[in-house]
């Protein structure tokens, strides 16, 4: 009986499909031609676009390099080459009119490299775009460095120091920023790193650098935190006895909260300077004392009731409140941040003018 009931609906369905289509209830699909391919295709290189710096430690380093091809009718063929060599050629296009390229490139040495995409469409038309940079180590400025992360062009968030990948949430993005590319924050990304060895003086002494150019639309945002996730499930309040937490009030202004165990600190509110540009903003951790400096001068000196406290911490999240700081909106910051740098010691205001240059 079961099998009667279903031939049924079936020859019932059939019938009701072959009734629409003969009586016009749907379009015929009807094929329609390209038009005169009258322009050359476009080509251009998203990364590289900057130099790059690689951990002191090595010779070489991968690299994904990003690219752009479009044409008005058709792509025909695409080549990308380094050096004048070429490392991939592409034929085939899911779009053809739009082409995002990406080639992964094992062990890029130091040195300058010229790196080159070659377009041609199906009449024969071509576009070519090249960029040229240079491949350095980076060798740190200062001895006390314990996080360098020059945002590399190509979403490359990796620490030259310790030789880390961050932890990626989200979909964050390099552009061009202060110096070379710079971190771009959008909404629900943030990047993460262990913070095990990154502190001095039995973890109570730290400082953090960076360049930093607001988006003066956003209210708040989290910046840079270090939180402990056990605390915290038991309650915001709790959690913040424990870490620290840089973040953005106001739209044009920065504050911290430390925690120090049996309690927490509240920093005063310090707005940036007017006018939208880059500000390389310096905080400073000791046993007893919180220093903000913009652009090499001390804004704001804050005394510590007890030293910090890093009991269950153990990462650090950066352009946003992350995992234990969302709390009152501190959310995703949208800003951009280039040359992030973590110390094992307070630094000294002669430092962080070092830095600066």
């Amino acid at each position: 009986m079961k099998n009667i009931i279903k031939l049924t609906f079936a020859a019932f369905a059939l019938l009701t499909i072959s009734t629409a289509c003969s009586d016009g209830y749907i379009d015929d699909i009807t094929e329609v031609a390209p038009g005169e391919d009258k322009t050359a295709p476009t080509s251009s290189i998203v990364s590289p676009s900057s130099d790059l710096a690689f951990p002191a430690t090595s010779t070489s380093n991968d690299f994904t390099f990003n690219f752009k091809v479009t044409d008005d009718i058709e792509i025909g063929k695409v080549v990308i080459s380094l050096d004048g060599n070429v490392v991939n050629t592409y034929t085939n296009f899911l779009d053809y009119r739009i082409f995002n390229g990406s080639y992964f490139y094992k062990g890029l040495s130091l040195g300058t490299h010229i790196f080159k995409v070659d377009a041609t469409d199906l009449t024969g038309k071509t576009a070519t775009s090249s960029f040229t940079f240079n491949v350095t180590k980076y060798s740190p400025v200062l001895t006390s460095e314990t996080v360098y992360v020059p945002f590399n062009s190509g979403n490359d968030f990796k620490d030259l120091i310790n030789l880390t990948q961050a932890t990626v949430t989200g979909a964050p993005t390099t552009t061009p920023g202060k110096k070379g590319t710079a971190y771009k924050g959008v909404a629900d990304a943030y990047i993460s790193y262990p913070i095990s060895g990154l502190f001095g003086s039995n973890n109570k002494e730290l400082s953090l650098s960076f360049w930093y150019k607001t988006d003066a639309s956003q209210e708040r945002a989290g910046m840079v935190v270090v939180g402990n996730p056990t605390a915290y499930a038991t309650g915001f309040d709790n959690s913040r006895k424990y870490g620290f937490r840089l973040f953005k009030e106001q739209n044009t202004g920065l504050k911290i909260n430390v925690g120090i165990g049996n309690g927490e600190f509240w920093g005063d509110l310090v707005k940036l300077p007017t006018g939208g540009d880059w500000v390389f903003v310096t905080v400073t951790i000791d046993s007893t004392t919180v220093k903000f400096y913009y652009n090499g001068t001390v804004v704001y000196t804050g005394t510590l009731p007890s030293p910090i406290d890093f009991s269950g911490c153990s990462m650090m999240d950066v352009a946003s409140g992350g995992a234990t700081f969302g709390d009152w909106e501190h959310k995703s910051d949208t800003g951009l941040y280039d040359e992030f740098k973590v110390y094992n010691k307070a630094l000294t205001t002669d430092e962080v003018i070092k830095e600066m240059q």
